[in-house]
């Protein structure tokens, strides 16, 4: 079992208390993810899943292979809000781990081996967009980006917060953003209600003898694309924090 931690602090504040309830589908685009509220010391973001901390009906299950006939590992989502953060937590099924480089310490290094993925997008477009690519230990490759393929690494999420926890036959990634950061990246009214795209994802490493890690990608929503891609708008759906 490998236990890391990593966290970025600044100070944010809001007035109201939020949660996940449910996903439901909607008009707007693809899936949407609602928020309600939790108690502030409901969640502690360290990689370890307490029976109580997440609210059970919250989990988004709907995961899969969009380019691959296959079955899809057991890959959750849940988000919740406690009145300064959006919190999230994924948990993954997963007997073969692959982590590449020297993690944390080398962002770079994500990109190259099993992850989650969360993208917030500024817009219907995609041109101003902003991605979280996070390992099992508890790295991030978080930068910038804009339609098409346009990266800003040198960009850093204020606040964030990540834990990741491996075990045997998986891994945990917990993490949560201030949400005075995301209305900024997103440019809506979070507490108003307004929604925000958000593409939820993982990369699926797999070990292939005498070659290179095979890489398989699953999302909560299937792109419209035949290629893998979730740099595209049809790869967001939208989380909405209810009043």
């Amino acid at each position: 079992m490998a236990t890391n931690m990593t966290s970025r602090t600044l100070l944010f504040s809001c007035s109201v208390l939020l949660t996940v309830v449910s996903t439901t589908w909607s008009a707007e685009r693809g899936k949407t993810y609602l928020v309600r509220s939790v108690s502030p010391t409901t969640v502690t973001i360290d990689g370890a899943i307490g029976d109580t901390e997440w609210p059970a009906e919250g989990w988004e299950k709907g995961f899969a292979f969009p380019w691959r006939d296959r079955e899809t590992p057991r890959t959750e989502m849940c988000c919740v809000c406690d009145g300064k953060r959006l919190l999230f937590a994924f948990r993954c099924d997963d007997a073969d781990l692959v982590l590449r480089g020297n993690l944390p310490e080398d962002e770079m290094a994500v990109a190259d081996g099993d992850r989650v993925e969360l993208f917030f997008g500024k817009d219907a477009d995609m041109k101003e967009y902003y991605c979280f690519e996070m390992a099992p230990a508890a790295a991030v490759l978080d930068y910038r980006a804009a339609f098409r393929r346009k990266f800003d690494t040198t960009w850093d999420c204020a606040g964030l917060t990540l834990a990741g926890k491996t075990h045997r036959g998986g891994y945990v990634v917990e993490g949560a953003i201030p949400l005075s950061t995301l209305e900024e990246m997103c440019g809506a009214d979070l507490l108003a209600g307004e929604p925000i795209r958000v593409g939820a994802f993982r990369a699926e490493y797999s070990h292939v003898d005498g070659e290179e890690p095979d890489a398989a990608w699953i999302s909560w929503i299937h792109p419209d694309s035949e290629k893998p891609d979730f740099h595209i708008p049809s790869a967001l759906g939208t989380f909405r924090i209810q009043k």
